[in-house]
Order: C-alpha cells, then sequence, then structure tokens
C-alpha cells in the first residue's frame, strides 16, 4: 500500500492515498505533531507538543498513548523490533517498550534538544542535537561517542546500511559524512559547504548518494559518495523542511 503520512500545525495526523485523497484523519493530541515515524505493519507513532507519544492504527484509531516525557517531542524513532524513541525538550532520549508503553531506560546527559534520531544495524541510537553534536547512545541507554564539528545546529542525521552517518546543519549549511568505526582522527571522511543557507533535512539512498532539503529557498541537492555535487532541484518556492 503506497500512502503518504503528514503530521501538521493543527495537532492532526492525515493519512493519504497515493492519488492525495484523504482516508483519515487523527485528532486525540492536543498539540502540534512534530514527529511522524511508521512501522513495517502500518502503525503510526506520532510525537507532539503536547509530550505525548500516540500508536495509531492503519485504519486511523487510537492503540495507546504514552505520557511520560512530560515535555515537547521532537523526534522518533522506531527499531526493527518495535521499540520507540523519543526525543524531548528535556535534553532526553526514550526508549519505550509497547503494549503497554513504557519506558525502558531514559537518558538526560545530552544538554540540548534532540533534533533527530535514527537507529543503526546494532540498535544503536544516532542523535542530533541543537548544541552542534551528534551521539552515539548503545541499545541500553549509555552514550558512547560523540562527534562535535558542527558549529551550531545539527537539524537532522541519518545511518546508512552500512553505518556511515550523514549530519547537516549549521549556517549557511554544512553536510558532515562520519565512519564511527575509524580512529579517532579519521572518522569525518568528507564535509560538504556547497549549500547557499541553512539545511534542514538529509536522507540517503542504498547506493550511498545522499538528499539534502535547503530551509529557505526551496532547494534540493544530491551529493554522491564521495561528496561531490550531482545535481540541485529548485522546484520548491519555500522552505523545504524534509526529505525521503
Amino acid at each position: 500500500e503506497e500512502v503518504v503520512y503528514s503530521g501538521s500545525d493543527d495537532n492532526e495526523v492525515h493519512k493519504l492515498d497515493f492519488d492525495s485523497i484523504l482516508v483519515w484523519t487523527y485528532s486525540n493530541h492536543s498539540g502540534d505533531i512534530y514527529a511522524l515515524v511508521v512501522d513495517k505493519d502500518g502503525y503510526v507513532y506520532s510525537g507532539s507538543w503536547d509530550g505525548e507519544v500516540h500508536k495509531i492504527s492503519p485504519i486511523g484509531n487510537n492503540i495507546w498513548v504514552y505520557t511520560e516525557n512530560n515535555s515537547n517531542i521532537y523526534s522518533l524513532a522506531i527499531d526493527n523490533d518495535r521499540f520507540v524513541y523519543s526525543g524531548n525538550g528535556n535534553y532526553e532520549i526514550q526508549k519505550i517498550y509497547q503494549e503497554p508503553p513504557y519506558s525502558i531506560w531514559r537518558n538526560k546527559e545530552y544538554g540540548s534538544n534532540i533534533n533527530a534520531i535514527d537507529i543503526d544495524s546494532q540498535y544503536n541510537v544516532i542523535s542530533a542535537h541543537d548544541n552542534g553534536d551528534i551521539w552515539i547512545t548503545d541499545s541500553d541507554g549509555n552514550k558512547q561517542q560523540s562527534f562535535t564539528d558542527f558549529s551550531s545546529n545539527v537539524n537532522d542525521v541519518v545511518v546508512d546500511k552500512d553505518g556511515y552517518i550523514y549530519g547537516v546543519g549549521d549556517d549557511p549549511g554544512e553536510l558532515h559524512k562520519i565512519d564511527p568505526s575509524a580512529s579517532s582522527g579519521s572518522q569525518y571522511i568528507w564535509k560538504y559547504t556547497g549549500f547557499n543557507q541553512y539545511v534542514k533535512s538529509v536522507a540517503v539512498d542504498d547506493n550511498g548518494y545522499s538528499y539534502v532539503g535547503e530551509a529557505f529557498d526551496g532547494k534540493v541537492y544530491k551529493i554522491d559518495p564521495n561528496g561531490n555535487h550531482v545535481w540541485t532541484y529548485a522546484g520548491h518556492y519555500s522552505h523545504v523542511n524534509a526529505v525521503a
């Protein structure tokens, strides 16, 4: 089933079919929706500025509500075993068990907002922070490594199938490719700085090409695995907040 999910400042989650027809609306949140993830069975997990994580069925019904974040939800991720991870405004990452939901662990040692989360093949949590850090936290909630080459916000982070980390941030904008398994001093593989403005989002495909959304002038960039510019798409007229 090819569908699209969206979350908005209207406190709603919408499911659209491939022809942009509205399938259902979920309106149980009381704050802006800032994070969405979908598992392989079509269940949707939404994080809101009401401090709650909701699990929504494929037909739009509430399954459960998790209320232990006690702050705005900025980011969500889910691993292959269906554990959910949330990043909140208390500078905290939580690992959440389902059915019923409860916190397995929580780590508040980061000192800044968690703007994005991804999970690697070893179930490590890769997180992007607004103080310029990228952190690796192991599956038991212990901080392992940090990368501090950004001078300001890291807005988004993803990890590819080979374990390389891609982070975007700073102003006017940078994309960094990191090898966390390399020895200290050689972990930064390359840095791409050919953006005109602030960059907010990054995705990577199975061949190692990365795609970056430039926040203010409506451009999307494709970068090859060696850090070289491939193309720029300029078809948007406003902010590019997400790429996939």
